[in-house]
């Protein structure tokens, strides 16, 4: 869901991820979560090299909140001209 922030999207995917029956290898749980975030922060994220889930995780964190600034600003900015 586009409107999803990252720790909401996140606490759904975990729990789907915990109802498989059997368990992923943390490769390919990183390489799922950066394709299913939103199209703000997917590609940003896929060029990454993370070792672990918990840092792809931070990483989308800090990119929701860089695109929710840079909205601000553009709003801004737009309501000053």
């Amino acid at each position: 869901y586009d409107d999803e922030s990252i720790a909401d999207f996140v606490a759904r995917w975990r729990s789907l991820i915990n109802q498989l029956t059997f368990q992923l290898p943390q490769t390919e749980l990183i390489e799922l979560f950066t394709r299913a975030c939103a199209r703000h922060i997917s590609p940003t994220l896929q060029v990454q090299n993370f070792h672990t889930f918990d840092e792809a995780f931070t990483m989308a964190q800090k990119l929701e909140i860089h695109a929710i600034e840079e909205k601000k600003i553009q709003l801004r900015n737009k309501n000053i001209t």
